[in-house]
């Protein structure tokens, strides 16, 4: 998988900037250099395909020593706890060529610009990782050299609030603190908050670049009737994570609330009749009858129901569920009930949105 470091390059890159690596390369062997030019060779070569990223070209690549610069990362805390030594230590001049979309990102275009890098490894055996990239000559961050690139993931959610915002724009709220634990229940006052959100997609892409190794994006649409499933289709094809493999997931906003706090009493209540399955089981029996809504698909459009997060078993006889076809959509009350397993459906009350 490839690495994706944060690099905010206005903050060190600069045209024509001279090398501050000065020495001999004479504690790392010629094939261990090497190794370590081909990584950072490798990252950059990514780097192509990053948001914002018109065209790169790598003007030089070179290994250099810099036994000043070694010693500061050797006396460092995290060099410290890594068992770090001078032959665990490499660093890499890198000159470039970049062009980038400055209607995007805060980046700064131009020719011949320097990015040091620097890069660690366990011993000989192991491969080079990098762990820091700049033009100054601090230290490095602690590296796990057994995952050293953790998988990362985050939540995106979709809305819009005219009585908060005073304009029907949509609005994205991204959550990266809590990786891989992701949580569709977050409270609306988290959500809905005018300092963490953004109307800017392009924004949004260049928060999402900043979260290294991002491989899963889960997006929550906070309100169904306030995007289409094409508009949706739209807003997650204009979303981009830079890591090779990575996916991204579409869900409905639920609040902590009924299928969450009841469940377990609509699960023994069920039990007691004798059924033997989840509530789950019983959302996904309603999705394979879409002949039960009541409304005909517009505009060559489907009826279904196609959000399982939007369908709600709000008691062991009620079910409340929405439903579209791209186009327009709706909402039904049912009631069922379970015989040996089989699970029988009866319309109870239905209506469009916007009637």
């Amino acid at each position: 998988m490839r690495v994706w470091l944060t690099l905010f390059l206005t903050l060190f890159l600069c045209a024509g900037c001279s090398n501050p690596q000065i020495g001999s390369t004479a504690v790392l062997s010629r094939a261990d250099q090497d190794a370590a030019v081909e990584v950072v060779r490798q990252y950059l070569e990514g780097m192509k395909n990053d948001f914002g990223v018109i065209s790169l070209e790598v003007n030089s690549l070179q290994a250099v020593q810099n036994q000043q610069h070694i010693q500061t990362i050797l006396s460092g805390e995290a060099a410290v706890m890594m068992g770090l030594t001078e032959e665990k230590i490499a660093l890499v001049d890198a000159y470039l060529n970049v062009q980038y979309d400055g209607t995007k990102v805060p980046y700064n275009s131009g020719e011949n610009q320097y990015i040091g890098f620097t890069l660690v490894r366990e011993n000989k055996e192991k491969p080079w990782i990098i762990a820091n990239s700049g033009q100054g000559m601090g230290g490095v961050a602690l590296v796990d050299f057994e995952n050293p690139y953790p998988e990362k993931s985050a939540e995106l959610y979709v809305w819009k609030n005219k009585e908060l915002t005073s304009n029907d724009h949509t609005y994205f709220t991204v959550f990266d603190n809590d990786t891989n634990g992701l949580n569709k229940n977050r409270p609306e006052s988290e959500i809905y908050n005018l300092d963490a959100a953004s109307d800017s997609i392009d924004f949004i892409n260049l928060r999402l670049a900043g979260i290294p190794n991002l491989t899963c994006l889960a997006v929550y649409q906070m309100n169904t009737t306030d995007f289409t499933k094409e508009e949706m289709a739209d807003i997650l094809g204009y979303l981009v994570l830079n890591a090779d493999h990575h996916r991204i997931t579409l869900g409905l906003w639920e609040p902590d609330g009924l299928n969450s706090v009841n469940g377990s009493h609509i699960i023994n209540s069920l039990q007691r009749k004798g059924f033997n399955g989840k509530l789950k089981d019983v959302t996904d029996d309603l999705i394979q009858h879409p002949e039960l809504i009541p409304y005909d698909g517009v505009l060559g459009g489907t009826m279904g129901f196609y959000f399982p997060e939007d369908i709600h078993v709000l008691t062991d006889k009620w079910v409340l569920a929405y439903f579209e076809d791209g186009h327009i959509s709706g909402y039904m009350l049912l009631e069922y009930t379970i015989n040996n397993d089989s699970i029988s459906w009866r319309v109870m009350e239905s209506y469009l949105n916007g009637e």
